[in-house]
């Protein structure tokens, strides 16, 4: 049966060590992999009508990033079957749970020491939802690269270890 993981995602190259340790777990078969992001949209009827997933998504993702993502995809093409991106946007457990359900999530792999980064004004630190909810957790602690060259970022990714 195929497992859907949900990671939380500040779309740092340091993130995608969760998504390379749930596809490690994982290695006898294919998963879904859904990285989230918290998004804090104000209930101001102008700023839901221009509200834009995608709009954000631009904004907020690097190529750096979306190399490293796709790297992984095609290192891992046999493990993955769907690999998508997708923000959280309520404001409280119930829609967190409803979130998670939504996406028929199974397992939620968490860093130990995430520390979300706030990349736009509109982010939100989504960690207090994953906590408290029910979703089986696996908790990763790893040693975060430093700012360097992102070449360098990319290729230190395939050599952490848990």
């Amino acid at each position: 049966m195929e497992q859907t993981i949900m990671i939380l995602t500040d779309f740092s190259i340091d993130s995608l060590y969760l998504v390379k340790k749930a596809l490690d777990d994982y290695e006898d078969q294919s998963v879904n992999i859904l990285m989230v992001h918290g998004v804090d949209v104000s209930s101001y009827p102008s700023d839901l009508l221009f509200f834009s997933k995608s709009v954000l998504y631009s904004k907020l993702v690097s190529e750096e990033f979306k190399e490293a993502c796709s790297v992984l995809r095609n290192r891992y093409s046999s493990r993955i079957n769907s690999f998508r991106f997708d923000f959280f946007t309520g404001f409280t457990n119930a829609a967190f749970g409803n979130f998670l359900e939504g996406n028929k999530v199974d397992k939620i792999y968490v860093a130990g020491n995430f520390q979300s980064r706030h990349l736009s004004g509109m982010s939100a630190d989504i960690t207090g939802f994953v906590r408290k909810c029910k979703t089986e957790k696996v908790e990763v602690n790893y040693v975060t690269s430093e700012e360097g060259p992102v070449s360098g970022q990319l290729a230190r990714l395939f050599q952490m270890n848990a």
